[in-house]
C-alpha cells in the first residue's frame, strides 16, 4: 500500500466491526457481498464507468480498505485515489432466453472472487452489451462501507452525474458529508446508557423466537442452504385501509407491520413474549444532510414486543410498540454482536431468527428512464425475512429445508389477517385478534449439515431474488 495515497484513517462503527467479524469467521461464506444486475437502454459506457468513477472521488466511504492484523482495533484506511474494476462483455446474438440464463452463471461464478476487505475499491462493474440497444450492468459490493439506503442515494446521483457528461457538463450535487462524521458523532454519544439500555431489553431472554417445530444447526452462517422468495400483494381495499388507518394514528406502515408479524409468530408459537429483528437506518437526524450521507449505517436489531392477554385494544397496543421503537432508535448504533453479548443465549444461538426489512426508501430513483431491474443476489440467514416493499407489496424471503412453500403461504395469508383485523376494528382487544389459517402449521423438521462441515454443492449457491413483475397474490420465486 502507497502511504502516499492514504488520505485518512479512523475508527470502525460498532456495525461494520460486526460485519468484519462475521467475514472473519467464515470468509468464504459472502456474508455481506451483494449483486445487482439492471437492464438499461441505449446506455453509454463510457459515460455510465465516468460516473460511476466521479461518485467514488465524491464519496470517501467507496475508497475505504479496511486492516485489522497487528491492530488493537480495526482500522479503516481512506485512499485518496482508486479506480473502479470495469469489465467489459459482448453477448451480441444470444437470445434472451440464453443471456438471462448466462447471467446466472455471471453472479454466481463471482461468488468464486469475493472482496479482499483490504483493497479498495470494494465495488467493481461488468458491463453487458446484448445488442446495439441494449445492455446489462453488474456491480457487486460489500455491505460493510454502504447499506441499501446509500445504493439507493448512489443510484440518485449517478442518473444525475451520467445526463450531465452525456451532454458535456458539469454535475450539479448537493455538499457531500463524510462517513467520518457519523464516526465522530459515535464518539460523542453515552454507551454506558445504550449499553445498560439494551441490557435491560434482554437480560432475561433465553429462547430465539422462530417457528414451532423447527430446528436449525448453531453457529455457521453458511450451513443454511439456499433461499426462495414469495411475492405478496395486498388486496386494494386492504391498502385504503391501511392508508386510512396510518393517517388518524400517525404510526408508521413498518411499525404497524412489525407489530402484526410479531403478533403472528406469538400466535404460531403459543407465546406471549417475542423477539424478531428489525432494520433501524441508524442515521443521526442530529447531522445535517443525514438522509444523503453514504456508507453503512444500517443496523439489524432484536424488538422484544409482549403480547398482552387482558383488554387491552389494538390501537393501544400498537401505540405502545410505536413508543418502544421510537426508544430503540436512540440507542440503534450498538451492533448486535455486542447486544448478543449482554443476553444469556449460547454464543452459537441467533439474538432472532426472523427479520423485517422496510425498503420503502425515500429517494426520487423511480423516474422515467430508469432501468429495468433483472436480478438481486445477497446471502441471507434468516429463516424469515419480511421485506416491506411498497404498502401493497411485501417479499417473504425463506430457508425451504426449514419451512415449505405452503407453510410459507400461510403466513403470509395470516400476517394479512392480522393487518385487516387491527386496522378494520382498531379497539378489538389484542387478545381476540387470531390467524385465519391454523391447519398445516409446521411439522417437525430439522436439518443438519453433513459430518464434514460442507454442504451439498447446490445449497452454496447464492442467494436471488427475481425483480420481474408479478401480478398473482402469493407466487412462488426459485
Amino acid at each position: 500500500m502507497d502511504k502516499k495515497n492514504i488520505a485518512d484513517i479512523y475508527k470502525l462503527s460498532p456495525i461494520q466491526k460486526g460485519m468484519l467479524f462475521a467475514h472473519l469467521i467464515e470468509p468464504d461464506a459472502g456474508m455481506g457481498f451483494l449483486q445487482t444486475a439492471n437492464l438499461y437502454t441505449a446506455l453509454d459506457h463510457d459515460c455510465y464507468v465516468q460516473a460511476w468513477q466521479q461518485l467514488i472521488e465524491r464519496h470517501t466511504t467507496l475508497r475505504a480498505a479496511f486492516f485489522w492484523e497487528n491492530l488493537k482495533e480495526p482500522l479503516q484506511v481512506i485512499m485518496r485515489h482508486v479506480t473502479m474494476p470495469v469489465k467489459q462483455l459482448d453477448w451480441r446474438g444470444r437470445s434472451e432466453a440464453v443471456w438471462r440464463k448466462d447471467i446466472d452463471a455471471l453472479i454466481a461464478a463471482e461468488w468464486d472472487d469475493l472482496f479482499d476487505l483490504t483493497k479498495s475499491p470494494l465495488l467493481r462493474l461488468t458491463l453487458i452489451t446484448l445488442d446495439n440497444e441494449r445492455s446489462i450492468a453488474v456491480l457487486n459490493f460489500h455491505h460493510i462501507n454502504i447499506d441499501g439506503w446509500s445504493i439507493q442515494v448512489l443510484l440518485d446521483e449517478l442518473h444525475t452525474v451520467y445526463a450531465a457528461l452525456k451532454q458535456a457538463q458539469t454535475p450539479r450535487l448537493p455538499v457531500v458529508r463524510p462517513f467520518r462524521d457519523y464516526v465522530r458523532w459515535l464518539e460523542k454519544q453515552d454507551l454506558a446508557a445504550t449499553v445498560n439500555f439494551w441490557r435491560n431489553e434482554i437480560a432475561d431472554f433465553t429462547t430465539p423466537t422462530g417457528l414451532p417445530d423447527v430446528t436449525r444447526p448453531e453457529g455457521i452462517l453458511s450451513q443454511h442452504g439456499d433461499h426462495n422468495m414469495l411475492e405478496a400483494t395486498l388486496p386494494s381495499q386492504l391498502v385504503s385501509d391501511i392508508n386510512a388507518f396510518l393517517h388518524t394514528t400517525h404510526f408508521s406502515f413498518s411499525t404497524l407491520m412489525q407489530a402484526a408479524w410479531s403478533l403472528l409468530l406469538a400466535r404460531y408459537n403459543e407465546i406471549d413474549d417475542v423477539v424478531t429483528g428489525m432494520i433501524f437506518h441508524g442515521r443521526p437526524t442530529q447531522l445535517d444532510n443525514f438522509e444523503r450521507m453514504i456508507g453503512m449505517f444500517i443496523n439489524a436489531l432484536p424488538v422484544r414486543i409482549k403480547i398482552p392477554h387482558d383488554t387491552t385494544t389494538a390501537i393501544q397496543w400498537i401505540a405502545h410498540c410505536h413508543n418502544r421503537i421510537k426508544e430503540m432508535e436512540k440507542h440503534a448504533f450498538l451492533a448486535s454482536g455486542d447486544i448478543h453479548k449482554l443476553s444469556p443465549l449460547r454464543r452459537s444461538q441467533p439474538l432472532f431468527e426472523t427479520l423485517v426489512v422496510d425498503q420503502m426508501f425515500r429517494t426520487s430513483t423511480q423516474r422515467a428512464g430508469a432501468p429495468e431491474p433483472i436480478k438481486t443476489y445477497e446471502k441471507n440467514n434468516f429463516l424469515l425475512t419480511l421485506y416491506l416493499r411498497q404498502r401493497d407489496l411485501i417479499w417473504l424471503d425463506y430457508a425451504p429445508v426449514f419451512v415449505d412453500q405452503q407453510t410459507a403461504e400461510n403466513l403470509i395469508q395470516n400476517l394479512f389477517s392480522i393487518v385487516e383485523q387491527i386496522v378494520n376494528n382498531p379497539q378489538i382487544p389484542v387478545a381476540q385478534i387470531n390467524l385465519s389459517i391454523t391447519d398445516g402449521l409446521p411439522q417437525s423438521r430439522s436439518f443438519m449439515p453433513p459430518s464434514n462441515g460442507k454442504q451439498p454443492k447446490s445449497q452454496q449457491s447464492p442467494t436471488f431474488v427475481d425483480l420481474s413483475p408479478q401480478v398473482d397474490y402469493v407466487a412462488p420465486r426459485n
